[in-house]
């Protein structure tokens, strides 16, 4: 195995719902803790409907 391999950081994002609020929780203490936006601490955000919700809310916060 080669030393130069990229490590690809992947978020994966689940709970519908009411449990969409749990997600939203961590991923806000997480920037907090780190000083930068979700979007930028990972190369892949995906997830179900809910998940996805927070995907763009990250990514367009990046983009603007």
């Amino acid at each position: 195995m080669s030393t130069d391999a990229k490590i690809f950081r992947i978020l994966s994002i689940d709970g519908g719902g009411i449990r969409g609020i749990i997600p939203a929780i961590l991923l806000t203490e997480l920037e907090q803790q780190t000083g930068k936006p979700i979007a930028e601490q990972f190369d892949l955000i995906a997830g179900p409907p809910q998940g996805e919700f927070f995907e763009s809310k990250q990514y367009s916060a990046t983009s603007t």
